[in-house]
């Protein structure tokens, strides 16, 4: 019997655009408002624009700060993300979009609130608006395979956002694992009392909110079996932060097709989780898009909707 000859991949299907369906790009966009929106903040406290940072130098965004035109911007952001759910006008929504959240940014980091939890949703809407921007330009008739790309743009960015997280530890002294593992039980004894010092209560502080309280709750055995051997073991330590670093270096591989894309996805979610077991850090947003545009919630849903209908149909039949 003569040899049975290996098959090469096709290395000329990865990193192409995802077959989505239409519902679950609905999904998809869906979800994905409903982050933005979340993200946007209900009130500012901030009177003025004391220590401008970033757009901030150029442009005052302490109108924002009003009650009135906040709640002004709100309404304009809901419509915008109406449109950008159903599709339509995506080439004015996202820009708009874009604007809203960058301005309510700025004005919140120039009085200290520094954080970087939600650069990775602008990253997302920005790549999206650069899509769509280029498709209106083009004068490209906005259909099915627009809509596809604009969201593996999303995918995209996420993966970017990781991967230069990943190369800036290289552009380092090369040392920062050593360090990170020798200083790991400090870093993570000193988080964990400054989120009891905030909450004044040992369950509020241990405690997560939404659907990153859910998944933590249900994988709360892995989770506090990783902290005991991270909490106390050398070797584990590097073994997770090791594993982390590449995770963000090659999260690009999550661009290869969908199992890959579960797999990476994945490994970032349960990743975060354990930062945030271990050392309170939140990465909700971070959390959300992997599940969004990496792990396919949407196209579950979207699977498990179509195989629900078809068992109808069926039944209907018989």
């Amino acid at each position: 019997m003569p040899p049975v000859p290996m098959r090469r991949p096709d290395l000329s299907t990865w990193f192409r655009t995802p077959d989505y369906a239409r519902y679950e790009l609905f999904l998809i966009r869906g979800l994905f408002a409903l982050v933005i929106w979340d993200a946007m903040p209900s009130a500012i406290t901030v009177p003025s624009d004391p220590q401008p940072v970033g757009l901030g130098y150029w442009i005052d965004f302490s109108f924002l700060a009003q009650p009135q035109t906040l709640a002004a911007s709100r309404w304009v952001l809901a419509g915008c993300l109406l449109l950008s759910t159903a599709g339509y006008f995506l080439c004015l929504a996202l820009p708009i979009i874009l604007l809203l959240l960058t301005a309510a940014g700025t004005i919140g980091a120039s009085f200290g609130a520094t954080t970087h939890s939600k650069q990775i949703i602008v990253l997302c809407v920005l790549a999206q608006a650069a899509w769509y921007g280029y498709a209106a330009i083009r004068k490209r008739k906005i259909g099915l395979v627009e809509h596809r790309f604009g969201a593996f743009a999303g995918a995209q960015a996420i993966a970017a956002a990781y991967v230069i997280s990943g190369i800036s530890k290289l552009a380092g002294d090369g040392n920062w694992l050593v360090d990170a593992v020798k200083n790991f039980q400090i870093q993570a004894t000193k988080n964990q009392r400054m989120k009891y010092y905030n909450a004044l209560s040992e369950e509020t502080a241990e405690s997560g909110s939404g659907l990153q309280g859910v998944l933590h709750s249900v994988l709360s055995p892995l989770l506090s079996t990783i902290e005991y051997l991270l909490l106390n073991s050398p070797i584990w330590r590097a073994l997770f932060l090791g594993g982390g670093f590449m995770l963000e270096l090659f999260a690009f591989l999550a661009l290869i097709g969908r199992k890959m894309s579960l797999l990476v996805g994945g490994s970032l979610v349960l990743f975060h989780l354990t930062v945030f077991e271990i050392m309170g850090l939140r990465f909700r947003y971070n959390i959300y898009l992997l599940l969004i545009f990496m792990v396919g919630v949407p196209y579950w849903i979207a699977t498990a909707i179509a195989a629900a209908r078809r068992s109808r149909h069926l039944t209907q039949l018989d």
